[in-house]
Order: structure tokens, then sequence, then C-alpha cells
């Protein structure tokens, strides 16, 4: 015996279960990716390019630092102050006051100058960049990046920045001197004193001269400091002009923008698919508990008769029919009832395509099309030769054009197609003003009685009923039917509404046959098998005979 395979893991189920939904997506995600990708090009293309250079500073320890003066500021910049004073109003005042003093144009100094006051105002620094050494604490060297809108401005903003940076150190590293100066001059006022009211020839009076000695040659020192300062930051690499501008670059904007709209159109395919679950296919219907009798393409629209223009179609059509009639047992008369969850899934397209096929299988077939807002089937059947006959008569052969209803109960129907007649919407509301009722006719209970006594005559009566969720009369016909037939638009109906339209029916003791998705993907596409009766000859084929070989 062959071993089963092993079962899935949830996580491989649940992760095939979202592939149909990104399939049926694709074409949505696809469109928005490009054009997210082409506006963002398209939108980079006419954005200014910006320029970028860089110039490189070292920072190294000081030569006037000594043991004597550790109070004074440290040999080089702490971690992060060149970052900081870069950002810092003294050193872009003193960058916008350099730049007036450069060969660039007076309308991208103002620029520059503008856009930089704007930065220290909102904080949000992007002229300059600054990239520290991987270890500040032991020095290291700094990348300056200025960005501007033409080459030779990037190159000469850097050069500022980092001319503005250095005299910013040289003013710190004078600061520093000037401190030590002060804090020397005090150690060696306060060792003279001390040096006055020590005893002659004590070690104490030694000391403190040589103490007194060591402080006044390292103030000459600092002394000579005061004409000479220089900072500890120094120029290792100078800006050049660049030749490429860094932003903006179109295809990379693009190809972002692109990455970006395709994750977000995808999460929103399984969101919206998550809230809102639709029928695509017969694995949605099956979670109901129905069977799919037929699936059904999306066609142009035509009159039903015109079956041959459509292959798919009407070989899904033949495929229904059987499965329909092989649904009710038994060689009477039958009564199905098709309705819809909503508006707008083909229900009357359907049941006009259904009857003309019945039809043209030998079947005589009466389409009662029940009362709605905008009758459908007249315009369906439309050019076809219409012609009148009185329903009840003793067969639908009896035509009698223009002649009156001989009895209250008795419409007019219209011979729309060989063996194929139709009752309008008209024609029942007609009897139910005859009749003096107020009400719809297919609400009074003796609805059923007359609908035996108009299709007593006829092999299958088809209800083109308006859908269930919106008038609950067709939940009442469709129990005194042979069966209901859910008319389903695949892609468009919810699988939360099928559901609603299934309880309604089943509540008023409807039998549900099962679904026919119309506007089927997969009816294009899959293969539909041809019934038995496509293969027979229509002369010899009989109503009898097709539904023997479909039992």
């Amino acid at each position: 015996m062959r071993p089963f395979p092993p079962a899935r893991p949830a996580e491989d189920t649940e992760a095939l279960q979202l592939l149909p939904v990104l399939r049926r997506a694709a074409p949505w995600i696809v469109l928005a990716t490009a054009l997210a990708a082409g506006g963002m090009y398209a939108l980079a293309r006419q954005q200014t390019p910006l320029y970028a250079s860089t110039v490189a500073l070292v920072t190294g320890a000081n030569a006037y630092a000594s043991s004597l003066i550790d109070v004074a500021a440290p040999p080089s910049p702490p971690p992060g102050a060149i970052a900081q004073a870069l950002r810092s109003e003294t050193v872009l005042n003193d960058v916008v006051r350099r730049l007036g003093r450069t060969s660039l144009e007076d309308g991208q100094v103002r620029q520059i100058a503008a856009d930089l006051q704007q930065e220290l105002v909102e904080e949000n620094f992007t002229r300059f960049t600054v990239k520290a050494p991987d270890d500040p604490d032991v020095g290291g060297v700094y990348e300056i990046r200025a960005v501007a809108e033409t080459p030779e401005g990037a190159r000469v903003l850097a050069a500022v920045g980092a001319t503005a940076l250095q005299q910013w150190d040289r003013d710190r590293t004078q600061q520093d001197v000037d401190r030590a100066q002060v804090i020397l001059q005090r150690q060696a006022d306060e060792l003279s004193q001390l040096l006055e009211t020590a005893s002659n020839g004590t070690a104490e009076q030694q000391r403190l001269r040589q103490t007194l000695g060591e402080v006044r040659r390292t103030l000459t020192y600092v002394n000579s400091l005061q004409t000479s300062v220089e900072g500890s930051l120094a120029v290792v690499a100078r800006p050049v002009a660049p030749r490429e501008p860094v932003s903006p670059n179109p295809l990379r904007d693009a190809l972002l923008a692109g990455l970006l709209m395709a994750l977000l159109a995808t999460g929103l395919a399984l969101l919206w698919n998550f809230l809102r679950p639709r029928v695509h296919g017969a694995a949605d219907v099956g979670r109901l508990g129905l069977p799919v009798l037929g699936q059904l393409p999306q066609r142009r629209r035509a009159a039903p008769r015109e079956t041959g223009a459509s292959e798919t179609w009407g070989k899904g059509l033949a495929f229904l029919t059987l499965n329909l009639l092989a649904s009710s047992e038994g060689a009477g008369h039958r009564r199905f009832v098709l309705a819809s969850a909503q508006p707008g899934e083909g229900t009357s397209s359907v049941a006009a395509g259904l009857a003309a096929t019945l039809g043209e299988r030998g079947y005589r077939v009466l389409v009662v099309e029940m009362e709605r807002p905008v009758p459908a089937q007249q315009a369906l059947w439309a050019p076809s030769p219409l012609r009148w006959i009185t329903l009840p008569s003793e067969g639908p052969e009896a035509e009698r054009a223009g002649v009156q209803p001989y009895h209250e109960h008795s419409v007019m129907a219209l011979q729309v197609a060989p063996n194929v007649d139709l009752l309008p919407a008209s024609e029942v509301r007609a009897v139910t003003q005859r009749l003096g009722r107020r009400a719809s006719l297919f609400e009074q209970p003796g609805f059923s009685r007359l609908l035996g006594l108009w299709g007593g005559g006829y092999d299958v009566v088809l209800v083109d009923a308006p859908p269930l969720l919106n008038v609950p009369d067709t939940a009442a016909v469709a129990s005194h039917s042979d069966g209901l037939l859910l008319v389903v638009a695949a892609g468009r109906t919810e699988v939360q509404h099928v559901g609603n339209a299934l309880q309604t029916a089943q509540a008023a003791g409807a039998p549900v046959l099962g679904v026919v998705l119309n506007r089927s993907r997969a009816a294009r596409s899959a293969p539909i098998h041809a019934p038995l009766a496509e293969v027979r000859s229509h002369e010899h084929w009989t109503p009898h005979r097709e539904m023997a070989e479909a039992e």
C-alpha cells in the first residue's frame, strides 16, 4: 500500500492560500508600482541637481601642552565637538561672511546663507555633514561634506567650511592659552609671596625658588604663543569640484519608490482580502458547502441565442444545463429560480443564456421575469422577432398575435426564440392590477398556483428573480420551486453576502441547488468539458433521453 504523503505544515497551507490573492492582485500591484516608479522618475528629473564636495581635517596634540597646564583645555577638540561647532551660529555666520568674499555669484551666496539660517532654526542640517573617525578620543580624520547647487559652489563651500572650523579651533586654542597664562601668572605671584616669607637658607626656600623658576619658564613659553597660536585641525585633503550630482538620482529614486509601492500594494491587497474576502473560485464557494454547477466567462453584451459567438460561453452554458437538470430528479415540469445576493451580478444574462441553451436542445422553456426597477430580459433578447402568445393556452404553438387575455389570470408572453417564451414583468404587473391587489403578485400565496398554470405547457420554467438580500419575495418564490440557483459574480461578490443570501434562502425553506460563477476568469483559461448532449445529434436527442444520460 502506498503511504500517504506527509501533511503540510499550517504555515505552508496559509502561504499557499495567499498565493491566489496575490496572483489576482498582481495586475493592480504592477500598475501601482509602475505608476509610482514612473512618477518618481519624472519628479526626480525636474528637481535641481545637488553636488557634494568633501574636505578632510586631521586632529593632533597642541605643542604648548605640558604637565604644568593640565587645567587648560585638551590638546584636541573633544569627541563630537567638531560636528557641533559646524552647526553653531558662530561658525555658520563665519561661513556666510567668507562666502561673500569668494567668486561665487551673489544669488547663490544668498541662497546658501538663507538655507544655513533656516537649518539653524529648524536644527535640520543638510548643507554640511561631518563624518567622525572611528575613535575620536585619540584623534583622527574628520570628513566635512558640503552640498551646493553647482560643482564649484560645493567645492567653495567645503573649503570655506573647513577654514571656518580651523578659525574656530584657533579661537578655542587662544582661549586655552589665555587661560593658561592667567593660571601660571597667578601661580608665580603666589610662589613669590611665599618665597618672601620663607627663612633664608632653608630647604623650603630652595624648593620654592626651584618651583618659581619652572613656572616662570613655562609662563615665558606661553607668552610666546600669543603671537603664533595654531589649532589642532589641519587640512589633509582639499576639496575638489565634483563631476556628477549626488541628487537627485532618478533611477535610484524610481527603484526605491517602486519597491515601496509594491510592498504597500501587496499589503493592502492582503488586508483587503482579509477584511472583505470575495468569491473568486470554486474553493471560496466550497467553504459555504455549495456546489458549483457551472462557470461562465465575461462576455460582451449580445443576444442569448448568439451562444456560438463564444465557444467558452456556450460550453459553460451546456455544462450548467446538464448539472441543473441532473440536480432535480424526475421527468415532470421543472421550475428553477435564478437569483443573486446583490444587484449587478448578471442574473438576467445567465437566465437568458440558460433558456436559449435549453431551447436549442428541444426543451420548451418559459422565462418569468419578476418585478425589478430596471427589467432587462426584453433588452437581452432584442432584436429577436417578438411574437405575442396567450398563457395559459393549449400550447405555446397557439399563437394569437394581438388577442386580449380571455381570463383574469391570463397573460401575454413573448416568443423570443425557438422553444423559448418570455413572460415580462409588465405582464405580471398587469395581472396584479386586474386582480385589484395592492401588493406584488409575487407576495401572494397563490402565486405558485399561477406559475403552475402559466408554465403547464413547458418543460422548464426559469424565474429571473431580483437579489435575495434586496427583495424578500425572492426567497418566498424560491421556496415553491424545484431549486434555487445562486448567481455569483466572480471577483466582485463578497463571501459574506453569499453566506447571508444562503441563510435567507434556507430560512424560507428554499432548496438551494448550487452556484454558477459568472464572469469567472477560470472559465476562460480552464478547459470546460462539453456535456454528453454536445456530441449527440439534435434530431435524435429528446429531453427525456438527455435526462436519462444525465442521471
